[in-house]
């Protein structure tokens, strides 16, 4: 027996069909695209039409050396052109446990291919193109590795701790900014150091003129201020300490004069907190000080 549909069953069984086909429509276009980052270069920042994919591992049976028996990608391999396709690990095998004995995962490298096309296809139209396969952990550009970044300050070589800390590698992603101030609470600085003097963060709201312009209660403290002595001269005495780690925080870097600081283009706001002994009295006094001087 077959059953008898109203009008009004049918056109809301027709809605839901478009709402439903409207939605699926909708979460496509809201997939994470691959974007390359800005200012990057072809042929300098990544290699020229050479993508690096990583198989998941569900497609496994498919995989050999020089092939990935999967028919659409095959298709759009063709579309793009096929210069080279292989494993970049060839002779890696499948980790035989997901952890090591320290509980680390264990990287499988044995699903990794390198795919080098022909064709004019912008390398992140071809991303994306393999990446919505689905048949891939991951699709992402050939970067081209560089040196880390080598400053020109002279005595670089001195500092141990500059290679400790991985500073240059650092420097590749961050080399700071002049609107990050560090706060040094110490025995001072020297405020006419050539490698310091154009680092220190000066307060153009109170200039030198035996007034407090900005109101803050401290007068005339345009570069920095001496919490101890209750003046506006940081320079160090006693003991040189506060110089030196002035020097290894904020020295001027890449300015071909001395040491490098880890802060690059950080400025620094000298806190003197010493006496004229170089005896610290007044530490916490000078923390309070510089976090409410923008450090």
């Amino acid at each position: 027996m077959f059953q008898r549909y109203s009008a009004t069953s049918i056109l809301l069984a027709t809605l839901l069909l478009i709402s439903g086909v409207t939605a699926q429509k909708n979460i496509k276009s809201t997939t994470p695209r691959f974007q390359l980052p800005e200012n990057t270069i072809e042929g300098t920042d990544y290699m020229s039409k050479t993508i690096i994919l990583k198989v998941s591992n569900t497609y496994r049976s498919l995989c050999s050396d020089k092939d990935v028996n999967y028919p659409q990608l095959k298709l759009l391999m063709q579309e793009l052109g096929v210069k080279s396709f292989g494993k970049i690990y060839p002779y890696e095998q499948q980790p035989r446990r997901m952890y090591n004995e320290r509980g680390q995962k264990l990287t499988d490298l044995s699903l990794i291919y390198e795919y080098k096309y022909t064709t004019a296809t912008p390398l992140q139209t071809a991303l994306n193109k393999l990446a919505m396969l689905g048949i891939f952990d991951y699709a992402e550009p050939h970067v081209i590795p560089k040196l880390s970044y080598t400053v020109n300050d002279p005595s670089v070589n001195t500092q141990y701790h500059i290679a400790k800390i991985s500073a240059p590698q650092a420097w590749d992603i961050s080399k700071g900014d002049t609107t990050v101030i560090i706060g040094i609470t110490d025995t001072g600085t020297d405020p006419n150091h050539p490698d310091l003097k154009e680092n220190i963060k000066h307060n153009y709201n109170d200039p030198v003129d035996g007034v407090d312009n900005d109101g803050d209660g401290y007068i005339d403290n345009f570069s920095g201020w001496d919490v101890a002595m209750l003046d506006n001269d940081p320079t160090w005495q006693g003991s040189a300490h506060g110089v030196h780690v002035s020097g290894i925080a904020a020295a001027s870097t890449d300015n071909s004069t001395g040491v490098a600081g880890v802060g690059f283009n950080c400025k620094f706001l000298p806190v003197k907190i010493a006496d004229s002994g170089g005896n610290l009295i007044a530490s916490y006094t000078g923390i309070q000080y510089a976090a409410s001087h923008g450090c």
